[in-house]
């Protein structure tokens, strides 16, 4: 990053120049201690989730980063290690790798304190400036809901042809005033729309040139698999014990209590704002003091990853359901890694498309992993390695297959890796007419 070549769009250039030209590494904090959330941040993500995301049944129990924090490292095989050590500390954590189209990679772990959800990030020295650069893009464009905006330029379109018919009907109460107005309004609000397009789709593939430098070091590549995981094995192990008997506090039960109620709404579907306000100053002032309990988690796991007996004792979990969920989340990662890459190769796939659709692909073998996770559970077949646990699942597929073509002559039989390959190719196709499917729609006005 020294020789900086990299020309950004305005937004993006002023958080690079912030963050990386005035404020030197040495800066940042071993943990990231930035406070809980505050009741306009509560507020706006409930009012995101359910007025612009339509998520009608969201509730302040959805809210995993009520308290929160950061820790950073040298590289990403230190966070690897550490996950493992503060599995020891936070039995019920579940975890994740989010990636999105800004091309930024973040690691996160939630779990509750005292009722309420809180989350820690992990992340590099070294990424974390880049960090707090895809958050000045997701502050700008997280309210740019584009859906909506394209609609109104529709409706005003459809409201135009209706006037113009009209007007053809020899319609006397449409005047050719009416109809300039309305012509000047879809224009106004179609450029509008087109303007907004074009200047994120630029944002976003500055950012993603942004991102691309700080990975090509290979240090997340290399762990990136171990990582995620590590997270997913925990994600699936809490899943399976949500039936576990939990022994909550009174303050814990009363504050599971507040956070689980529906959110009460207006007849335009709007949060009533003054009905939420008096959970969402409880909800802070509860996650204000969850704030110190959580950071002092995270140093208790740090100190005991100083400690090299302790840390070598606490490396895997005693359990070894949980190890074969890490070891299945591997190998199916690294398979789809390879299906991906061999695609990119073959000019099948190219990566900028891979990129701005990360979240569908990371979707699709996360959902993966947790059936063929069903399917050993269901068989009782974790004694197998899970290269043998998915090699069944995948000849149970074989084997349906093979049976619906039987009837048909010169049907070919076909093997796993065929089956787990033509799985992709249909989903990548799928999601490619969606994708053409939006443009057109778009290009139509």
């Amino acid at each position: 990053m020294e020789n900086e070549t990299i020309s950004l769009s305005p937004e993006l250039d002023k958080a690079y120049v912030y963050w990386k030209k005035e404020k030197s590494l040495e800066q940042f904090a071993k943990v990231q201690n930035n406070g809980a959330k505050s009741v306009d941040s509560l507020l706006s993500k409930v009012k995101r989730n359910i007025e612009q995301l339509g998520n009608k049944d969201f509730k302040l129990a959805n809210i995993t980063d009520s308290a929160r924090c950061a820790i950073l490292f040298d590289s990403y095989a230190e966070i690897a290690d550490f996950l493992k050590c503060f599995k020891q500390q936070m039995p019920l954590m579940q975890g994740w790798v989010s990636r999105n189209n800004t091309g930024y990679k973040g690691i996160h772990m939630s779990f509750e304190v005292d009722g309420i959800g809180v989350e820690v990030q992990a992340s590099t020295f070294k990424a974390w400036p880049y960090k707090l650069i895809a958050e000045e893009f997701y502050a700008k464009w997280r309210n740019f809901n584009q859906k909506e905006e394209f609609d109104k330029v529709v409706g005003l379109k459809n409201k135009l042809e209706e006037l113009k018919l009209k007007k053809q009907n020899n319609n006397n109460s449409v005047s050719d005033k009416e109809i300039e107005e309305a012509e000047q309004l879809f224009i106004n609000q179609k450029e509008y729309f087109k303007g907004k397009l074009a200047e994120q789709q630029q944002e976003l593939a500055d950012s993603q040139k942004l991102f691309s430098e700080l990975y090509q070091d290979g240090d997340f590549e290399k762990n990136e698999i171990e990582i995620e995981s590590t997270l997913l094995s925990y994600e699936i192990e809490s899943e399976k014990n949500e039936s576990t008997k939990v022994e909550y506090s009174e303050t814990a039960r009363h504050n599971k209590e507040v956070i689980s109620k529906a959110i009460e709404l207006d007849e335009n579907g709007k949060v009533i704002e003054s009905n939420i306000l008096p959970k969402l100053i409880e909800l802070n002032q509860v996650a204000n003091k969850v704030q110190d309990c959580l950071v002092a988690n995270v140093n208790s796991t740090l100190e005991n990853m100083n400690n090299k007996n302790v840390f070598v004792q606490k490396l895997d979990p005693n359990n070894i359901k949980v190890l074969q969920y890490k070891e299945i989340s591997a190998e199916l990662l690294g398979m789809n890694k390879k299906f991906i890459e061999n695609e990119i190769k073959s000019g099948k796939l190219n990566e900028k498309f891979v990129i701005n659709n990360i979240r569908d692909f990371s979707g699709k073998v996360n959902k993966l992993i947790k059936s063929v996770v069903n399917y050993a559970e269901k068989n009782k077949i974790f004694n197998l390695s899970s290269n043998e646990i998915i090699k069944s699942f995948y000849q149970s597929k074989v084997d349906k297959v093979n049976s619906d073509n039987a009837s048909e002559k010169h049907s070919p039989q076909k093997n796993s890796q065929e089956v787990f390959n033509e799985e992709g190719k249909m989903f990548v196709d799928d999601l490619k007419n969606k994708i053409q499917d939006d443009e057109k729609q778009i290009q139509k006005i």
